[in-house]
């Protein structure tokens, strides 16, 4: 856990305008990348693309993000996200998961 506090520091001063950002997995999403710097002022909505973008869904699967196992508001940013619900090591640490719709 200080190796993961000392890393977070260490990117919170080379990158001051960006949010180190840890994703995990709810138990049904594929992550090849778990690991972002997220740019301050990106919502929720945006940092949403990115990782579908890094996921491959099916057209008729939803991915959801939760904060401390609480869904998320897309049009706030990630930094008031990150301001008051970062970990201890200086991490901010979601969960994702998708689900299908249209009932497939």
């Amino acid at each position: 856990m200080a190796t993961e506090s000392k890393q977070s520091l260490i990117l919170k001063q080379k990158y001051p305008n960006r949010i180190p950002v840890i994703v995990e997995d709810a138990g049904n999403v594929p992550l090849e990348k778990k690991k972002y710097l997220v740019p301050d002022d990106f919502s929720m909505r945006q940092f949403l693309l990115v990782l579908r973008r890094h996921i491959k869904l099916n057209s008729s699967e939803a991915l959801y993000i939760f904060v401390k196992d609480k869904t998320v508001c897309m049009d706030n940013l990630v930094s008031q996200y990150y301001d008051s619900e970062f970990d201890n090591d200086g991490f901010f640490k979601v969960k994702i998961a998708k689900e299908n719709t249209f009932g497939f």
